[in-house]
């Protein structure tokens, strides 16, 4: 966008070498007329409300030896390592009345291992595969539970966010070579375009939340300016 003639030696290798093929997801809510009732929950009640779940085989040797090569060779996990977030539970503003939204996560591949065609099926066969999962564990997780999904491939991601490319929502991986201090750019939270300051997961911190890269940037702007220093 900028142009390569704009670019040091240095940040244009480190463009260049940029790995954008880990962390992708299908990823999105779901809206339910019930919240999983977990069989779990007649040893261990507080499951049914925890804001974090995942539910996965007892599988040890899956998860260590096929869980990745299926998620690159298929697309998705045979069986599925899933993160749901009840959160309607504390803000039922999210849901209408007596219903429910779950925020979902499962791993998948990077978008250009896959045609948009073929990452339509694989959405499809995502919601189906992961209904029939979670009643293992869950039996009122039926389809008829089910009142809708927005469930967002790599491909959306990728079409709708320039800086996740692959559709990865950490803005490229976080192997150690792109870890800490190496990540992003030289020059970290400030661009070489005077004003133009990076806050995202693609810098020192990385991904998920809590990492500080919004206030970790304000802090260097704030002192650029001359603006208000955080108290905390």
């Amino acid at each position: 966008m900028i142009g390569e003639e704009h670019l040091s030696t240095q940040m244009k290798r480190k463009v260049d070498s940029y790995f954008f093929d880990r962390a992708q997801l299908f990823w999105g809510p779901i809206g339910v007329h019930e919240l999983p009732q977990y069989t779990a929950a007649r040893d261990n009640p507080d499951i049914n409300c925890t804001p974090r779940t995942y539910y996965l085989p007892k599988d040890l040797g899956y998860t260590e030896d096929k869980y990745m090569h299926e998620i690159f060779l298929l697309g998705m996990p045979s069986k599925f390592h899933l993160l749901s977030a009840p959160d309607s539970i504390w803000d039922p503003t999210r849901a209408p009345e007596g219903k429910h939204s779950i925020h979902v996560e499962e791993f998948t591949a990077p978008a250009r291992l896959f045609s948009r065609k073929e990452w339509r099926q694989l959405h499809d066969e995502f919601v189906d595969d992961m209904m029939e999962q979670w009643q293992k564990y869950a039996p009122n997780m039926t389809k008829d539970n089910l009142i809708g999904e927005r469930v967002a491939t790599p491909i959306d991601i990728q079409d709708t966010h320039l800086d996740m490319r692959e559709g990865g929502w950490s803005e490229g991986n976080c192997g150690g070579s792109q870890s800490g201090r190496f990540r992003g750019l030289p020059g970290g939270l400030k661009t070489f375009i005077d004003g133009l300051y990076m806050c995202s997961s693609g810098v020192a911190g990385g991904p998920a939340i809590g990492r500080g890269s919004s206030y970790n940037c304000y802090q260097v702007i704030a002192k650029d300016y001359g603006l208000r220093m955080p108290e905390y």
